[in-house]
Order: structure tokens, then sequence, then C-alpha cells
């Protein structure tokens, strides 16, 4: 299995134009750059996100689970944990401890 990429929200946020368009979902990193022209709504509703996190965005559209299944082909690695969203609930982990 291959080594999984990770980069930094700095070099995600150096991506935001129609030549290199990288984006966040779900702390995943997408370089969406070959999409844009392909996007139904436009690629400028696409380079409006990237640079950073759309995960919110993208959820409160309702997106389809085609879309969903098309944005796995432009994975490019994940965010590094040092820059994930600290505010984002992790399913993964528990308390420690309980104070009274």
């Amino acid at each position: 299995m291959a080594e999984v990429k990770l980069y930094s929200l700095e070099e995600v946020k150096a991506h935001k134009s129609k030549e290199s368009a990288w984006c966040i979902y779900e702390n995943s990193v997408y370089d969406v750059t070959d999409y844009l022209d392909l996007h139904p709504g436009g690629g400028d509703l696409v380079l409006d996100e990237c640079g950073g996190d759309m995960t919110k965005e993208f959820d409160d559209i309702g997106h389809s689970d085609s879309a969903r299944e098309d944005l796995k082909k432009y994975k490019i690695g994940e965010l590094r944990p040092e820059d994930r969203n600290n505010n984002e609930k992790d399913k993964s982990k528990k308390p420690c401890c309980v104070i009274m």
C-alpha cells in the first residue's frame, strides 16, 4: 500500500488559481484543477473554495453520492494532523478521565 502524502495548510493555500486549484474536504487534499471546466455549476464556484477547506460548503449544498465519488478521483493526499481544524469533532477520540 502506498504511503499517503501529507500537505500543510500553507501548501494548500498556495493553490487557488485556475492553473492550480487545491482544496480540502474532510481533511483530505484534492487537486481539482482539471475539474474546474467540468463542474456543472461552473468552475468559479469551485475556485471560490480552493486554497482552503470546502467541507461545510460542499455539504451545505447537498451534493449527490455521484459528486462525492467524482471528488475521490482528485485526491492527492491528506492534511497534516497539526493543521486540521481543532473545532472538528473527532469520533475516534475519547475522554481520558473524569474530573469531579
